[in-house]
């Protein structure tokens, strides 16, 4: 598992046990994306992080998991998206959602881009940013790779099937497969 250094009695970082926790609950695969990804795929902490990405295919299983939450959702293809709070309803990829977890619960903040698209922060409490993935089309493999914003050049072969994110000894596993960490900035470590 990820922990501070390579020693395996270190804890596992807080703000990423405390996702997992509530992931463990989800029962659709996910992935952890973005820094801590890369963390995780280096067994080691390298450098402070805002939030937490993941990576999801099942958006009404999310949402239902992340009821009580405030979630803003952004789709790249609209206009003025994610102004408001998100009602559940089916996006367009590529999207993402930002989370911001009851216990932190307040006022939207008042800031938008020049299309209307409303700026949440870490500091606003939106510590949970979800990449929507979706899988393959075509192919050999139609169905079998994950691809990040409806980018299939950055895919990741054989993603979502239950692999756990640490081995037998309880040490950091690196994925079989890190096509996604070539291919984009975080990478993705498949839960």
């Amino acid at each position: 598992m990820l922990r501070e250094s390579n020693n395996p009695t270190d804890p596992i970082p807080e703000d990423v046990a405390r996702v997992a926790e509530l992931m463990s609950k989800f029962g659709h695969p996910w992935a952890l994306a973005g820094g801590w990804a890369v963390d995780a795929w280096l067994g080691r902490l390298t450098r402070e992080h805002g939030d937490v990405d993941l990576a999801v295919f099942d958006q009404q299983p999310l949402f239902e998991l992340l009821a009580g939450w405030q979630l803003i959702a952004h789709e790249e293809t609209k206009a003025n998206e994610g102004a408001e709070l998100w009602d559940g309803r089916p996006l367009v990829l590529p999207a993402h959602i930002h989370g911001r977890p009851p216990e932190r619960r307040g006022p939207l903040p008042e800031r938008f881009d020049p299309s209307g698209m409303r700026i949440v922060s870490t500091k606003d409490g939106f510590g949970l940013d979800i990449q929507l993935a979706e899988r393959s089309r075509t192919g050999r493999m139609a169905g079998q790779h994950w691809v990040l914003n409806a980018e299939p050049r950055v895919s990741n072969p054989g993603a979502g099937q239950g692999r756990r994110p640490h081995d037998r000894a309880g040490g950091p596993r690196r994925p079989r497969h890190n096509r996604l960490a070539a291919g984009y900035a975080g990478g993705w470590l498949v839960i």
